[in-house]
């Protein structure tokens, strides 16, 4: 049988990722709560008694991944809206979210490698 390099790399990966879950689940959910945090300090505040900001949540039910959202929705005749969307692509939008990981992503990077060597 011929030495597959391929093969053998994905072993070894697969190995690591095995020994290395607990630390890489812990990394990924420092680095999104750095972007959760910059997103509330980012998101505009209304006159309403439930402020958009205090609605953001991050969601850690699924392994390997982290989903940040904001619960905030707007009333209409069609059922519920993200108030996120009509912030972000709505005709009188005020994007934010995009340009808030733009300019957080390398911190977000930074605190991932670090948490993951230890570091936090």
């Amino acid at each position: 049988m011929a030495f597959n390099l391929e093969e053998q790399f994905a072993e070894i990966i697969k190995e690591y990722r095995e020994e290395m879950k607990e630390e890489i689940e812990k990394a990924l959910t420092q680095a999104s709560q750095i972007l959760v945090d910059r997103l509330v300090a980012a998101s505009p505040v209304g006159d309403d008694v439930t402020h958009f900001k205090d609605q953001w949540g991050l969601k850690t039910k699924y392994k390997g991944v982290r989903y940040i959202g904001n619960s905030k929705a707007i009333p209409s005749k069609n059922g519920n809206i993200p108030l996120v969307n009509l912030l972000e692509y709505g005709a009188y939008a005020k994007p934010f979210v995009a340009k808030t990981f733009e300019e957080n992503k390398e911190i977000i990077f930074t605190t991932f490698v670090q948490t993951l060597k230890g570091g936090k």
